[in-house]
Order: C-alpha cells, then structure tokens, then sequence
C-alpha cells in the first residue's frame, strides 16, 4: 500500500473528504463484500442444489436415546431430522436449554446507515473511492464510511451501542426477534450531522440525509469466539454462531467447516477445538491427579 500525508494546511487525498483526514494507507489487494448481495447469491444458489425455505420460530428439539430426531415449530410441526445445525446468531443463545448446555451470547446492537447513488449523485465520491475509518467526535461517533462499487454509501460506528443480553431476545423481550432491531434514531440524528461534516459529497444545508436507517445485532461470546461445532449433549446437532462483526467474512469457512463435519465426520480445514460449543460446560472433577486436562493416575 501507499502511505500519504496532508501539508498540514488542510489537504486530503480526496476534494470530497472533510478536513479531518491527514494520512491515507491503501491496499490494492483489499476487495468488499456488500453483506445482502452475498447472502442473496448463496440463497439462490443453495436453492438450486435443493434448499428448501421454511419460515417459522423454532420452539424446542426432538431427541430419542440421546440424539436429534426433530425440530419443533411455532406452527406446531415437527420437522424430522438426524442432524441440525443451530445459525440464529445471537438468538443461539436461547438454544441452551434444548441442549443443557451453555451457550453465552451477548447482542451488541449497533445502529448504520445508507446512503443510495441517486441520479449519480456520488460520482466524485466513485472516482475516488476512499474508505475512512474516523476519530471519535463531538457527536459521540467513529464513522467508518465505505463507499461502494455501485455507488452507495454505508456508514456505522455511529456510537452509542446498546448491549443485549439473553432475557431481551426471549419471544417477549424488545429484541425478541430481528424485526425488532430497529436504528436508534438519537444516533441516525447525531451520525447525519457528522457525515455532513465528514463527506462535502452527500450532503445539503451541513447534513447528510440517509435513505436507509438500520441495525444490527452482533453475537459475541465472553471470550470474543465464536462457536462452531458438534454439541457434546445431544448427537446430531450443531452450532455455528458466535461470529461479532465478521460474521460475512468468516461466513464461507464456517459454511465449509460445518460440510466437513456433517459430511465427513470432522473438520478438517480448521482446527476448531478452541471454538468448542462446549468449552463453557463445567468440567466435572475426577479424583484422579491432573496435569491441565490430562490424567496422571489415582489418587488415594
């Protein structure tokens, strides 16, 4: 990459950056991925490999002599199965009690915007697509803008994340489900004022307007792992959640590593022990002697 300085007289690598950018260090080997392009692609092309879509809540498991058998729906059916793979993001947490097993699960709820290319209006931002990743300012925000290829702009680090935890994704809670997790409107209000300051390309009268006012919900274990695995308690099933905000990045691994695992019995592109759904079950105590987990012998 290349590395630049302003001349300290307000200069930046690009007219339409505000006046706070001083240095610039691009990578030409860099690409982006725009998350609901990804997803779309791989839903279309799963379905023509024989995906089937059903849209439901799932409620609890079915299991005989220790192993899946099913999956219960808010509709009142039972899907048959031998193996299932629990992906619902932070709402994996509410999996513990199927399995008797701990799976902490903290949401951090973060409010982005968008906005859309409308009638070219970004065409001095494309021909010079810079991506900043801003200070923390006077509107308690640390923008990280991104252009992209068609046009649009997303923006987050608005500031002003709200933690969730387990009771509020319950089905009553105010983050029961993901329609609920709707932008904080303080924060679209306050990250508007500063992309007015920060783009001269997309705003009016000092702000910027955005078409597309959003949230997200990342999944973050105590540890900042993620769990991708067999579940120790229950034969069949899996889970692969757990992945904070690289969830789109470590998507097509995870997707790989969890093949392996249905497919062909273990993974065999990562070693996944440290990301063990299992790794908060309290060990029980043996009396033996124990160096770590390795036994040693008897003691009497």
């Amino acid at each position: 990459g290349a590395r630049r300085r302003g001349d300290g007289a307000g200069s930046n690598p690009a007219g339409w950056i505000g006046e706070k950018a001083v240095a610039t260090l691009m990578d030409e080997n860099t690409a982006q991925v725009d998350p609901e392009e990804l997803t779309v692609r791989l839903f279309e092309e799963a379905t023509k490999k024989g995906l089937v879509l059903k849209t439901a809540s799932a409620s609890d498991i079915v299991t005989a002599n220790g192993a899946i058998t099913g999956i219960v729906l808010s509709t009142g059916e039972t899907l048959p199965c031998d193996a299932l793979v629990v992906a619902m993001g932070v709402w994996s947490t509410l999996a513990s009690r199927w399995f008797a097993l701990p799976l902490p699960l903290e949401g951090i709820k973060s409010t982005s915007l968008l906005f859309k290319n409308a009638n070219n209006a970004h065409a001095e931002i494309l021909a010079d697509p810079y991506v900043l990743f801003c200070d923390e300012d006077s509107n308690g925000c640390h923008l990280e803008i991104s252009p992209r290829p068609n046009g649009d702009i997303y923006v987050c680090g608005l500031g002003g994340s709200d933690y969730v935890d387990a009771p509020r994704l319950e089905a009553g809670g105010d983050c029961g489900n993901a329609g609920r997790v709707v932008a904080d409107p303080r924060r679209v209000e306050k990250a508007s004022r500063s992309v007015g300051w920060m783009m001269k390309g997309v705003v009016t009268d000092g702000r910027g307007t955005p078409e597309v006012s959003q949230a997200c919900m990342r999944p973050c274990a105590p540890d900042a792992l993620p769990f991708i695995g067999r579940v120790e308690t229950v034969e069949g099933a899996y889970v692969a959640a757990g992945h904070n905000c690289w969830g789109i990045l470590w998507a097509p691994v995870t997707g790989v590593i969890m093949k392996e695992l249905l497919l062909e019995g273990e993974a065999k592109t990562v070693d996944i022990a440290p990301f063990s759904p299992s790794r908060f079950l309290k060990k029980k105590e043996g009396r033996g002697k124990h160096m770590g987990s390795t036994e040693l012998g008897e003691q009497w």
